[in-house]
């Protein structure tokens, strides 16, 4: 019985051991998780901080940017987008959704400034999606407007931009509405400076658009719009936004006098770029002080066609020349490519006035550099430009040696640009390559085939009158129809 005893007494210790054992384990466990969940709600706070602690790095990084040149820009703009990417993996949309705005629209504008740089398209691309991605991620009526006005702003930017590509209208269209939309919210904001930059980027647009339709108005809209920005930006310490919204008045002036007052919208342009370049000088802007000077070179070929041809003409191209100091093509290819067109355009007027075949012979070369870059896939209207430039660059070469040869590389360049123009047969790029089209046929006629041509002719001059209507267009209506009725006559005799 001892035994038996003994071995009671030892299933009831080894029982009270197990049972203290497994109490032990069960409390174990769950002091483990509580401990874990405490844990993780403590990483989560220095997960949180350390986000928000990113965020304001990035917003400050982002708002020194615009103090700086572009070559800066673009070096910031590769970190910060990198930082971008990887904070946007760890943000939440659906718990932090401002947070997530924020890092998606630094993203967007990281995109839009190296689209100044190479692969335009791509960039822009996923400047659109982010703003996009940030603005249906926070509902409107919870979003601050201060931030909803700035993403709208900037995808109005990113849409004009997208415009110099492909869609032409529609994207412009889509950029101007956007706009329009954060001009409401930034003015009921009372928030001066962030107006002047949409009104800016509003007036900016319209100008575009009006190359496309309704000139008159779209052109007076913009100036509108870029006056009341500059009004404001009158009052700001930051003097290089003010440059810049004078740079782009004077763009506006000199569209404005292809329509009205020629001399003194001219006058105002040269103005207005004149003003500019105090302020952007060649030591303090650089890049900007190269865009300034092509556009003033260009407002110096108007004027050429108004009074002192020669005179402004030299200026032209000593203004062009002065922003390919600046705009080397290995590195500011596109704006390499754009002065260069422009210089052509130049050395082609003043082939009209002196050494004509050395005159032309530079501006070929001059468009033939700049077609190196705008290929047709990334860059079409450039590219059409460009070829239509050509074309009348051989016409006129043609004048004076290898006629027939001459004016098929002529129709060849203006052929190629309508492929590309042909997409809109009612633009006025279209017509005016139509036109040229046809005086290069009505040249062709009296070297060979005089019927066959002249009826080439007869066709492109009447494409071109579908567009160049006796209301919105009248000089160019008076001197196609009348060239229109010459022809015809011809053809009777």
């Amino acid at each position: 019985m001892g035994k038996e005893a003994e071995m009671k007494t030892w299933r009831r210790i080894v029982s009270y051991i197990c049972h203290q054992i497994v109490r032990l384990l069960v409390i174990g466990v769950v002091a483990g998780v509580i401990g874990g969940l405490f844990l993780q709600l403590y990483r989560d706070r220095i997960d949180q901080r350390e986000i928000y602690e990113s965020v304001v790095s990035l917003m400050i990084a982002e708002e020194h940017m615009d103090s700086m040149d572009t070559l800066s820009k673009l070096r910031i703009a590769v970190t910060i987008l990198s930082d971008c990417k990887q904070l946007a993996q760890k943000v939440s949309k659906r718990r932090q959704p401002e947070l997530y705005v924020f890092v998606k629209s630094i993203e967007a504008n990281c995109h839009l400034i190296l689209a100044s740089d190479n692969d335009k398209n791509h960039h822009l691309n996923q400047a659109v999606l982010s703003f996009t991605e940030a603005l249906t991620a926070c509902p409107s009526q919870k979003m601050r407007p201060m931030l909803r006005g700035l993403i709208l702003n900037n995808l109005g930017t990113v849409y004009a931009e997208l415009a110099e590509i492909r869609n032409r209208k529609q994207n412009l269209e889509a950029a101007i509405n956007t706009l329009e939309e954060a001009k409401v919210i930034r003015k009921s904001n009372s928030h001066p400076s962030e107006l002047a930059t949409t009104l800016h980027n509003l007036g900016n647009a319209y100008m575009e658009l009006a190359h496309i339709h309704n000139r008159k108005t779209n052109i007076e809209t913009a100036i509108d719009a870029l006056k009341e920005a500059l009004e404001i930006r009158k009052t700001e310490p930051e003097h290089i936004r003010y440059a810049a919204t004078l740079n782009s008045l004077g763009n506006a002036y000199s569209v404005l006098a292809e329509i009205r007052d020629p001399e003194k919208n001219i006058d105002e342009a040269v103005k207005s770029f004149q003003e500019a370049l105090q302020i952007r000088t060649v030591e303090l802007r650089l890049t900007e002080y190269a865009e300034t000077q092509n556009n003033l070179g260009i407002a110096y070929v108007k004027l050429a066609e108004i009074r002192d041809k020669p005179e402004n003409l030299d200026k032209a191209i000593e203004a062009f020349n002065e922003a390919l100091r600046i705009r080397r093509r290995e590195l500011f290819s596109f704006d390499y490519a754009t002065t260069k067109s422009n210089l052509g355009l130049a050395y082609l007027e003043l082939a009209k006035v002196r050494e004509k075949e050395k005159n032309i012979n530079e501006a070929i070369k001059a468009f033939t550099d700049a077609l190196q870059i705008y290929e047709v896939h990334p860059y079409p209207i450039r590219y059409a430009a460009l070829h239509n430039h050509l074309g009348v660059a051989y016409s006129d070469l043609a004048e004076i040696r290898d006629k027939p040869e001459n004016l098929d590389k002529a129709i060849k360049h203006f052929e190629e640009a309508l492929l590309v123009y042909g997409a809109d047969p009612n633009s006025p790029q279209y017509a005016a390559t139509q036109n040229n089209l046809g005086n290069a046929y009505e040249s062709l006629a009296d070297v060979r085939e005089r019927e066959k041509n002249l009826n080439k002719a007869i066709c492109a001059f009447e494409k071109a009158l579908n567009v160049y209507t006796p209301k919105e267009y009248p000089q160019y209506y008076k001197v196609i129809s009348s060239n229109l009725s010459r022809l015809k006559m011809l053809l009777k005799k």
